[in-house]
């Protein structure tokens, strides 16, 4: 990290405490809240032009493999983001439908993928 950054870095968590706030990593925020609510707990995840903030959180991305099949049609010609270098969270998919509308699912797992 850059000496600007720390300084940011000591601001905030400075702050976060101040107001009784948990500052977290990218890496924290997606291992430890996105996924074991959104993925496991299966909460709904709301939010203003949400593909915009899901891409810039990923750490890869790519284009959806989907299957033939009618249940993964929907998703063909989607974008595929990875947000976790854990194997066990899937990777996120967003076809944008229009200017204001979007799907977003999650992919199958590999262990999940090859049952």
């Amino acid at each position: 990290m850059t000496t600007t950054n720390v300084r940011k870095w000591v601001a905030r968590r400075r702050y976060a405490a101040q107001h009784g706030l948990k500052l977290r990593s990218r890496t924290e925020f997606v291992d430890e809240v996105f996924f074991k609510r959104a993925y496991m707990l299966r909460a709904t995840v709301v939010g203003f032009n949400l593909p915009f903030d899901i891409s810039r959180i990923a750490i890869r991305h790519g284009t959806a493999k989907t299957r033939l099949d009618a249940e993964q049609a929907p998703m063909r010609g989607a974008f595929s983001f990875k947000l976790s270098e854990q194997k066990i969270w899937p990777n996120i998919r967003v076809k944008h439908l229009s200017r204001r509308s979007a799907l977003i699912a999650f992919a199958a797992t590999r262990a999940a993928a090859s049952w």
